[in-house]
């Protein structure tokens, strides 16, 4: 008999001010690992795994390794789950969200937070209106089925993607980098965050100081990010073993 995984992600109903800040670091991938690779991540010092579950090339469809890839958590890891989207794609907001969102759900994965990623405006339509729609779009999708939708962009590819749209504030990770590698590394703090886009630094979380990075066979980003924020425990995934009643 084969025992099921099922992975749960709670949500706790805490503020901003009632959590103590401290400091952490977390790595964000596509790669496939197994539980030996993301074990020699957390031998590096990560605590976190942002975890990108959809290819965005073409029309969009979730990676074939997407559920495999809840090994972070079987290694001590907290993941948290990225949805790269096709905006490009004959596919909704709202179809895409459901493709990564039922996906997991059918392997017992379940989420109560996704990172929208909002990046690389070359890879969005020139229209800002059509582009808001569509992220407004997966938004509401996620919201129908109690799902919270946290943001990755920044100042530059939110006014280039979104013509400068002004949402109801979110939890938000940002990335500032020079570059590619550790020489190219940004600041590692907060400092040189901009309010954008109705962000300001309360729902600032995360940010990503590093890209490009290789270790432990796969490559990845570096982030920073405030610990004891809402989010960072609230979508941290445990996860309980059920067994199934073995059939006669």
């Amino acid at each position: 008999m084969q025992i099921p995984l099922l992975v749960v992600v709670a949500f706790a109903a805490l503020t901003y001010a009632q959590i103590p800040q401290s400091i952490g670091y977390g790595v964000d991938l596509t790669d496939y690992g197994t539980v030996q690779t993301f074990q020699c991540i957390r031998n590096l010092r990560y605590s976190y795994a942002f975890i990108g579950v959809y290819n965005s090339v073409g029309n969009g469809t979730v990676y074939s390794y997407a559920v495999q890839n809840v090994a972070p958590i079987l290694a001590g890891l907290k993941i948290h789950i990225v949805h790269a989207p096709a905006p490009q794609s004959s596919k909704s907001g709202a179809t895409q969200f459901l493709e990564t969102y039922n996906t997991l759900k059918a392997y017992g994965v379940s989420v109560h937070t996704v990172f929208l990623q909002i990046t690389s405006p070359i890879s969005w339509p020139n229209n800002p209106q059509k582009n808001s729609a569509f992220i407004a779009d997966f938004v509401n999708a996620a919201a129908r089925v109690n799902v919270h939708v946290a943001f990755y962009t920044n100042w530059y590819d939110w006014e280039q993607i979104t013509g400068g749209w002004v949402t109801t504030p979110r939890l938000l990770w940002y990335w500032n980098t020079l570059g590619n590698g550790v020489d190219a590394a940004g600041s590692d703090d907060f400092t040189d965050f901009r309010p954008f886009g109705g962000f300001t630094s309360p729902y600032v979380a995360v940010k990503q100081y590093r890209r490009n990075l290789s270790g432990c066979g796969v490559a990845f980003n570096g982030n920073r990010f405030v610990s004891g924020l809402v989010f960072m425990q609230a979508n941290a995934a445990r996860v309980e073993v059920k067994k199934e009643a073995e059939k006669q």
